[in-house]
């Protein structure tokens, strides 16, 4: 047990010699403690905390090609046409290299968080790094129901793509964001599933805020090249 836990309450991790599974439905977190407890010398407690189910909201997503690019003197057009054959007169893949980006995540606002150093400051609870164009990665998160916060920071390592408001070049650039926590559970009441609603799109199964992001564009229709995204991992700093 972690010192000094008696006089005040202390972070505890957990293992799970089984993991819990990605589909996991009805999830309740119950805690098992036997020892000392007072002037007891073998006693034991019980809690039991009803949890939310596996969150697959935070991610990031590199849908650069669903937008057109450009303007005065060139034009609008396509990711490709612009950056790729235009720009950086490159092929299609060693573009999609150039834009990429990572992000790092937290569940609490930094602190002592230097944009000289953003990475090792940040200390991010999890990262998904090197996500190139047309790829994705998200993490799946136990939170409380209701609703939580999560922070997270964007890096392009070559640099802010040109031509992009607001021009960052290779700075930093902080976000967060309130979501609210999925739910699939069954209604002992009425014995049906309350379930956070999921939609498709580009091949990824998201709630609202990610379908959203999958579907915002300023094209007229897709060009071929949209395809559906692939899955990059994600890193969890233990």
């Amino acid at each position: 047990m972690p010192a000094g836990i008696n006089a005040d309450a202390q972070p505890v991790t957990f293992l799970f010699p089984t993991p819990i599974p990605i589909n996991a439905t009805d999830l309740y977190l119950q805690v098992v403690y036997r020892g000392p407890l007072g002037q007891e010398e073998d006693a034991v407690a019980v809690a039991t905390k009803d949890i939310a189910e596996p969150d697959f909201q935070i991610g990031s997503y590199n849908t650069m090609e669903q937008y057109l690019w450009g303007g005065l003197p060139f034009g609008l057009y396509p990711f490709k046409q612009y950056y790729c054959d235009q720009i950086l007169k490159v092929d299609y893949d060693t573009c999609k290299y150039r834009y990429r980006f990572s992000a790092y995540f937290r569940f609490v606002p930094p602190t002592n968080f230097d944009p000289a150093n953003p990475v090792e400051t940040y200390a991010a609870t999890a990262a998904i790094e090197g996500v190139l164009v047309s790829r994705y990665g998200r993490l799946a998160v136990l939170t409380d129901p209701g609703s939580f916060s999560a922070y997270w920071m964007k890096i392009f390592p070559e640099g802010y793509p040109a031509g992009s408001t607001p021009d960052l070049s290779s700075e930093p650039s902080l976000h967060t964001y309130t979501y609210t926590a999925t739910i699939n559970q069954l209604d002992p009441e009425t014995n049906t599933m309350d379930s956070t609603p999921y939609r498709e799109k580009r091949g990824i199964y998201g709630a609202q805020a990610i379908y959203e992001t999958l579907s915002d564009t300023n094209l007229s229709e897709p060009p071929p090249l949209i395809n559906p995204l692939d899955p990059v991992p994600a890193r969890v700093n233990y």
